[in-house]
């Protein structure tokens, strides 16, 4: 089946031929879900070759194009994290909600049995993660009850910045890359 049907023929055709294999008619949607989630299980996108239609050349030159993306990822969320940062801590709360689900799923995707339960790529080697993150939030939780009113200690834009940087880094350590 080469052509595109609309969704409502393809569950047509299903039911009249039950011999067709679903994933013969569904397959330009399932490959444009692999596109569009990364984090699919399976998922062998090459991202190198996202750059090939500029030249074919370019793919042995994308991890430049990679690097310049990590420092801008990484330099965005620093500064979204400073840009939250006030006098009332709304930096420390919500970062540390943030990386508690970052925490999350960071040990799911470590735990091959829970992996394997809910369908997700499993992540070698990141299990580590998850007690830095452990620590991380406590140390977040520990700033915000020092900084209820009156508040004794403030965050300032250092602190901000490297809650920012750090939950970038998190974020980008937790995605299997190849």
């Amino acid at each position: 089946m080469k052509e595109k049907l609309p969704i409502e023929q393809q569950r047509a055709l299903l039911v009249e031929n039950p011999d067709i294999a679903p994933s013969k008619l569904f397959a330009a949607e399932m490959k444009s879900t692999k596109t569009t989630i990364p984090f699919v299980k399976g998922n062998e996108i090459e991202y190198a070759k996202l750059i090939t239609w500029i030249s074919p050349d370019l793919e042995k030159y994308a991890w430049i194009i990679f690097i310049l993306v990590t420092i801008f990822i990484i330099a965005a969320v620093s500064n979204g994290a400073n840009l939250t940062d006030g006098i009332d801590g709304l930096a420390a709360g919500t970062s540390a909600i943030i990386v508690l689900t970052l925490g999350i799923f960071a040990w799911v995707s470590g735990n091959i049995i829970f992996s394997e339960y809910l369908n997700i790529m499993y992540i070698p080697r990141v299990e580590e993660i998850t007690i830095y993150i452990a620590a991380f939030v406590g140390a977040l939780i520990g700033f915000l009850w020092y900084n209820t009113y009156p508040a004794q200690v403030f965050m300032g834009d250092t602190g901000s910045l490297t809650i920012g940087g750090i939950i970038a880094v998190i974020a980008m350590r937790c995605v299997k890359n190849g």
